[in-house]
């Protein structure tokens, strides 16, 4: 995080979680996410992807818009267990399908991210599309989310 920016993400991170209908999982977030290196986060969602992926789920569009960069070096530069590799590439594929069609990412250079993200998972097809018989074929799942980025 850039030191100068702490504050205003601070701001929006308190103007969330006392809305009304913030979700609890968004305190969560903020104990995961807010004031973190990349290193720590990174981390973390090696400790536990589903859970960072529902963080990041449930945070509004600002905020995600801030840290789903972190999801995406998560899955192009770090090492992945081969018992996990389906559950991750499935997480960031349903989480990233899902904020394209709720049209949540406003970053072009976010999509331009998500893309190599995705092109990453494709070109490693056969490391992380090994569980179909739980998640189903990636392939074509992958190959649905490059086109929607290029339309995007």
């Amino acid at each position: 995080m850039v030191e100068k920016n702490t504050k205003n993400i601070e701001e929006i991170w308190l103007e969330h979680l006392n809305a009304p209908d913030c979700d609890v999982d968004l305190a969560y977030a903020k104990k995961n996410f807010f004031d973190s290196s990349k290193e720590s986060v990174l981390i973390k969602f090696t400790d536990n992807v589903i859970e960072r992926t529902n963080e990041l789920r449930v945070m509004p569009d600002e905020l995600f818009n801030i840290y789903f960069g972190y999801f995406i070096d998560f899955i192009i530069h770090n090492k992945h267990d081969d018992f996990f590799a389906s559950e991750i590439a499935d997480c960031f594929i349903n989480l990233l399908n899902e904020k394209l069609e709720s049209k949540s990412i406003k970053d072009k250079s976010l999509i331009e991210h998500s893309h190599r993200g995705v092109d990453f998972l494709y070109s490693n097809i056969d490391f992380y599309n090994k569980d179909t018989d739980i998640y189903g074929d990636m392939k074509p799942r992958l190959f649905s989310l490059k086109k929607v980025l290029e339309s995007y």
